[in-house]
């Protein structure tokens, strides 16, 4: 189990003390520190005001969030992208390509690329093109 699990669940420094340097090492230095974050995680998760599901989706701040979110899964769904990555291999063999994992590899690198090209402007760098 991850030493943030075995906190959550048992509360002993001790035990995730043990799981932090079976992961780490022994010769890590950090252990201290490592198990601080984790402990201060923990105690500031505790302490957030956990809802319902029904009342997060009734919240109204919340609401055109939800809504986006769920449109873009539902096009995302009905426009089979999906299928045409799982059928790529195929598609390219089909078309002629000797090795159709070359050619899933640069359908692959495109949709790479379009998706950074859309999302630059959220991290505020201007688009590569």
């Amino acid at each position: 189990e991850s030493p943030q699990y075995v906190y959550e669940k048992t509360k002993d420094k001790q035990k995730t003390l043990s799981i932090l340097s079976t992961l780490r090492g022994k010769t890590y230095s950090g252990l201290n520190d490592e198990i601080d974050i984790i402990i201060t995680d923990f105690e500031r998760n505790n302490n957030v005001k956990k809802i319902s599901i029904l009342a997060f989706l009734r919240d109204k701040s919340l609401a055109a969030s939800i809504l986006v979110m769920s449109a873009i899964q539902l096009f995302q769904q009905l426009c089979g992208i999906n299928a045409i990555i799982y059928y790529a291999n195929n598609f390219m063999v089909q078309a002629k390509y000797e090795r159709g994992d070359i050619g899933s590899l640069i359908m692959i690198s495109l949709c790479l690329l379009g998706s950074i090209f859309f999302v630059c402007h959220d991290f505020n760098f201007r688009p590569p093109f």
